[in-house]
């Protein structure tokens, strides 16, 4: 991730390419660098780093959290917000998809994850499904997730 690395308030001109570029200059996320599957991904990202009620995210690995949302496949989200006052587990997709019953399947089973998270953990978990087109910099990440 060294040299094609880039600052992640940098907008990407093809946005074709993104997933082959890394991202750094972040405060708040637990790693140096990530990548994003999509701008809105990284505008995202922006959103979190600029506010002030979130105190860290990550994108989490793949199969980290392993919720099972059919008998033999995993479901991974997009990011993971801790604020000051809860955890998210938050999935970005595109306004057309939201209704797609795989998209509804895997919101249902990082729900119930989320519930059961939220009865050992200090802070409660909440998941929440992100259409793309609502993601602006300009946003809170309250306003996105929608308490």
């Amino acid at each position: 991730m060294g040299q094609d690395a880039r600052n992640f308030r940098q907008p990407v001109e093809g946005k074709l390419y993104i997933r082959s570029l890394a991202f750094t200059g972040f405060s708040k996320c637990i790693y140096a660098a990530a990548k994003f599957d999509s701008d809105t991904e990284r505008r995202f990202a922006t959103v979190l780093e600029d506010d002030a009620d979130v105190a860290k995210w990550l994108r989490p690995s793949r199969d980290l959290l392993r919720i099972h949302y059919n008998e033999d496949d995993n479901y991974n989200p997009d990011f993971i917000v801790e604020t000051k006052s809860g955890r998210f587990l938050c999935e970005i997709k595109r306004a057309s998809q939201m209704d797609d019953a795989v998209v509804q399947k895997k919101a249902k089973a990082a729900t119930q994850w989320c519930e059961r998270a939220s009865e050992v953990s200090d802070k409660p978990w909440r998941y929440a499904l992100i259409p793309h087109d609502v993601v602006q910099i300009s946003r809170t990440f309250r306003s996105l997730v929608g308490s």
